[in-house]
């Protein structure tokens, strides 16, 4: 017998043994092969994990720190009389609509005079509710932006001044920032500012840079290294005014202090 032959009543026999009924069965195909179910998985997956790191970071002491203890710091230690002498100076040329970048604690509130409406941008929420407790008798409209000062949330030429107190030494990007600033100034609007900076003496700006290094992490990134003259003079602005404002028994701290015009 051939191999073939035997092979064919082998299946005769199973043929007479087993009967299956015919049936419609529909197939579609597995997801396993789409890869959908996959991808569909991971990214469920991704969210979940996503979103455990966030709630952890949001827990975490650095991020705490960040969010509840710097403010009321920054409320504390901004708010000196010898602080408040200098803001009142500065403060003196703001006019018309009036952008105030890192309004903070806001300490400047009260020492506007000649100002139509001012929006204060400030990206921590908790700065924002302290500021909101100075903003209550103001003699004008004021309009608080939840925002950071490298992505300002207005019209391109809609103010005519910006302020910076003590901001473009604590900003990420201050390079970025002073973009924003030249962008949403009228022709001819004013940019007021007083920040820390590098010290023209040499010696104390290699200790300002060590300095930052590890202060930064504790005092809302504040850098006492940057030269801001160079910043606002490469943004395009034209520095009419420049002062120096001292601190008393502070021979590390150097400020910037003037009026840079729009062209």
């Amino acid at each position: 017998m051939s191999t073939e032959t035997s092979h064919s009543g082998l299946v005769r026999s199973l043929g007479k043994r087993v009967r299956v009924k015919p049936s419609r069965v529909q197939i579609s195909p597995s997801p396993l092969c789409t890869g959908e179910s996959v991808r569909g998985e991971t990214h469920r997956e991704f969210e979940s994990f996503t979103h455990r790191r966030i709630f952890l970071y949001n827990l975490s002491m650095p991020n705490l720190y960040q969010r509840f203890i710097v403010p009321r710091l920054l409320n504390s230690a901004m708010g000196s009389a010898e602080l408040e002498k200098i803001r009142r100076s500065v403060l003196a040329d703001a006019s018309g609509i009036v952008l105030e970048i890192g309004v903070g604690p806001g300490h400047n509130l009260p020492l506007y005079r000649h100002i139509s409406k001012l929006y204060a941008l400030e990206p921590s929420k908790e700065l924002i509710h302290i500021a909101q407790t100075r903003a209550g008798s103001l003699s004008f409209p004021i309009e608080f932006l939840n925002a950071g000062a490298e992505h300002i949330p207005l019209a391109e030429h809609s103010v005519d001044t910006v302020v910076s107190t003590w901001t473009l030494c604590s900003v990420s990007d201050p390079r970025k920032v002073l973009q924003e600033i030249v962008r949403v100034l009228r022709p001819e609007g004013r940019f007021i500012f007083v920040d820390h900076g590098a010290s023209p003496v040499r010696s104390i700006r290699v200790v300002q840079k060590i300095l930052t290094r590890g202060t930064k992490y504790f005092t809302g990134n504040c850098h006492f290294d940057r030269d801001i003259k160079e910043l606002i003079a490469d943004a395009g602005l034209h520095i009419k005014k420049l002062e120096h404002p001292h601190e008393r028994f502070k021979p590390l701290i150097y400020n910037y202090g003037g009026i840079a015009v729009r062209s």
